[in-house]
């Protein structure tokens, strides 16, 4: 019984029909924030952060501030309270390494909820132009809005030859400086526009680089930076800087002729004053870094590594974009469905950048020289005293955002960091070097309620830090639905349902057509013409009386017989090769309600006998282990009836070995009520909620033929959408059947 549904679903709704009708709706936004004066209690929790592994915790949360943690506390009375038994909490993420206006047409729109989705709540914008990234910031701190905690650093503060500068396809998002006079005054412009932190970059002359660095120590700014070509790594460290970006050009300090490269790399910019700063760049990378990783020298590596643990100077290796050469994560279609939750032109671009490299790395082999030296780099430096923090460069390199910060955990863990390294380099290391340590980055008391509840331990595997129950951002609580709310309303917003539905099973085998029992029906009609559209052989049972209006014009073929006719059901399952049978059958009126499981009993059958690979099956919340939310004596006869006949086909079903995927559903919408977009299908068995029949169509185009939906029972709420007419102000109504812990009707 989860206690968040108590705060995150808006008025519930009881209407007579043939499923129970409970319905929900958002007045405002997915939850609510947490007042000042309300508790959350996380109880019986493992909390686990850079500084502890402690079991069986409670966590009171008392609006945006952790209030008190121990093992034996007094819950407040009113208090939410979350069961953390089997769970951990662990800080919110960061991801340290981002680039808010990189593609414009991603917006912040998109990106925020992605992070919080993704239990990320703080990340660090390294470079844009701060005409763009102040008022990305200022919306992240809006009253009310989704979105991370969000640190600046402005432009990328670059020599005069600047590598991004709106040129040869690189945005501008950096500005260039020529003198250390120039370094200085653009650091105090900088900090009085308000930036969080200074990032130097690559084309810098060691004077400029120097002068910006001091200024930036004495007013209090923390700097990170790319080692400049005309510096080695080690003079770079001890010019004053906290951070340092990609591991960029430690190769090149770490070979054993370092000082060769060095003269040789001055010459060249000497040489090249008229030269594109980008294209400079690339030259030099191409004509010395293989060379210098060929050339590495362990006790000279070993100097380098000493002088950045001295001077305490933070790595963030961004691997995910480190591995863009050779192994990009586009290139795979599982990370591309990642894409689905981008707009339209943004995910258009992506997809095909993706499949062409997918098949460029299918007839080359793959240089992975820099990869494998910057994993090994990683190892090293971990191993001497160096911190790293987590950052993905995102969206470079299609890098979706959100979800590529799991991907660098992974790749940390891969190049020999344990788990809880990993974690805390997501999460501790980058606030300290932020300063905020205090305040956020490990789980204590008055510190800032940045939370994230996970089901798994991801000290067994790393990516449990995506089995995400909870994220808890600044008190603000957001339970599983409202993330997937969050996730679906990206899905679907600008984006035709069908169309995506049948992207994101484009490497899915789909031999066979889709049987529709119900089709006629205005739940059916709504499915089917989301099929056809997508392209699927739709083949639809039919009652010599249906109206057939609502298909019309659909390349559908009929089949007419009777759902209770053993006969008449064998035939329509061997008139084709079916791969999915959606059954959205239901009675007018009152009839027979023995109809549901009597009807269960031969479709299941046929569908294991056929060797159909999915069975979909639209039931109602109140069946099965649902019915315990409710009072069985207060509800009407047929209504406890049909609550009975809709369990007893539910165990037919999940008793056959059909292979099937169940989707209750309450109060159904008319047709003329259109979803918020967040409507959901979620594992949560207590999820209560109103339901638009397109929304509902659109969540079975997404469970057809999805692994993630097999065997599973789901119930299908939508938490936005606008209840109004006879649909509004029932919720007093709906007192009488639901029993106490279940009826809270948030103020």
């Amino acid at each position: 019984m989860i206690n968040a549904f108590r705060r995150v679903f808006q008025p519930v709704v009881f209407a007579i029909g043939l499923a129970i009708g409970l319905a929900a709706c958002s007045e405002e936004t997915v939850t609510q924030s947490a007042t000042a004066d309300s508790v959350i209690a996380i109880t019986n929790v493992t909390i686990l952060d850079a500084t502890q592994e402690t079991d069986g915790a409670t966590v009171l949360i008392s609006g945006n501030t952790i209030q008190t943690i121990g093992g034996k506390i007094t819950v407040p009375d009113g208090a939410q309270v979350i069961d953390g038994s089997g769970k951990f909490l662990i800080p919110g993420l960061w991801d340290a390494h981002v680039h808010l206006s990189y593609y414009p047409n991603l917006g912040v729109e998109t990106e925020f909820p992605l992070y919080i989705a993704n239990g990320i709540t703080s990340v660090r914008d390294t470079g844009g132009l701060i005409d763009i990234v102040l008022p990305m910031r200022d919306a992240a701190q809006a009253e009310g809005a989704i979105a991370p905690r969000v640190h600046i650093a402005g432009p990328l503060v670059d020599g005069t030859q600047r590598v991004y500068a709106g040129l040869m396809g690189r945005p501008n998002i950096s500005v260039g400086v020529s003198t250390p006079d120039e370094a200085r005054a653009q650091i105090d412009e900088l900090h009085a526009a308000g930036v969080d932190l200074i990032k130097l970059y690559e084309m810098n002359t060691p004077e400029t680089f120097k002068a910006a660095a001091q200024r930036a120590n004495e007013l209090g700014l923390p700097i990170t930076a790319h080692v400049p070509l005309s510096m080695d790594a080690v003079d770079a460290a001890e010019s004053g800087v906290d951070g340092m970006e990609h591991l960029r050009n430690l190769e090149l300090s770490c070979a054993a002729n370092y000082q060769t490269l060095l003269k040789e790399r001055t010459q060249v910019l000497a040489d090249s004053l008229d030269e594109d700063g980008g294209t400079l760049r690339g030259t030099l990378h191409s004509l010395q870094r293989y060379a210098a990783i060929e050339a590495q020298d362990t006790d000279r590596c070993n100097e380098v590594i000493a002088a950045l643990a001295r001077e305490e100077v933070f790595q963030t290796p961004t691997l995910t974009v480190n591995t863009f050469i050779s192994a990009p994560l586009a290139a795979q279609p599982r990370w591309r469905e990642t894409f689905m939750y981008l707009p339209p032109d943004v995910q258009e671009q992506w997809n095909a950048g993706g499949k062409s490299m997918e098949e460029s790395l299918k007839s080359r082999p793959a240089n992975t020289a820099f990869i494998d030296w910057s994993f090994a780099m990683v190892d090293k430096l971990q191993t001497g005293g160096v911190k790293i923090m987590a950052g993905t460069d995102n969206p470079i390199g299609f890098l979706t955002p959100g979800f590529a910060l799991h991907e660098e955990l992974a790749l940390l863990v891969e190049t020999g960091l344990t788990p809880m390294e990993a974690l805390t380099a997501a999460t501790l290391h980058p606030a300290q070097f932020m300063r905020l340590d205090d305040k956020m980055g490990t789980v204590g008391a008055g510190k800032l309620a940045d939370l994230v509840l996970l089901d798994a331990d991801p000290r067994d595997d790393i990516r449990n830090t995506q089995r995400i129950h909870t994220v808890i951002k600044d008190g603000r609580m957001f339970d599983r639905v409202a993330l997937d709310g969050l996730l679906n309303k990206l899905k679907v917003k600008g984006h035709r349902r069908a169309k995506k539905s049948s992207a994101s099973r484009d490497d899915t085998d789909r031999t066979g057509g889709v049987l529709v029992f119900g089709g006629t029906g205005q739940l059916g009609s709504e499915i089917i013409k989301d099929l056809v559209a997508a392209g699927e052989t739709v083949t639809v049972l039919a009652r010599p009386t249906s109206n057939r209006d609502r298909l019309a014009g659909l390349d559908v073929t009929y089949l007419v017989g009777d759902m209770l006719n053993a006969d008449d059901m064998e035939r329509v399952f061997t008139s084709a090769p079916f791969r999915v049978v959606v059954d959205a059958s239901g009675l007018p009126g009152r009839g027979d309600q023995s109809f549901y499981f009597k009807s269960q009993e031969i479709i299941s059958a046929l569908v294991v006998k056929t060797g159909v690979q999915q069975l979909i099956l639209h039931g109602a919340i109140g069946a099965g282990d649902s019915a315990d939310m409710f009072l069985p004596e207060n509800l009407p006869e047929f209504q406890r009836v049909s609550i009975d006949a809709k369990t007893n086909a539910e165990r037919v079903l999940t008793n056959s070995g059909a292979p099937y995927t169940i989707i209750r559903h309450m109060t159904l919408l008319p047709l003329e009520v259109k979803e918020s977009g967040a409507a959901v299908a979620t594992e949560d068995h207590t999820a209560i909620g109103a339901m638009t029949r397109d929304g509902l169509a659109r969540l079975t185009m997404e469970c057809l033929d999805a692994p993630r939906c097999m065997n599973k029972t789901l119930h299908a709420v939508d938490l936005e959408v606008e209840l109004t007419g006879r649909y509004a102000g029932m919720w007093d109504r709906y007192k009488m059947v639901l029993k106490p812990e279940f009826y809270k009707r948030p103020e």
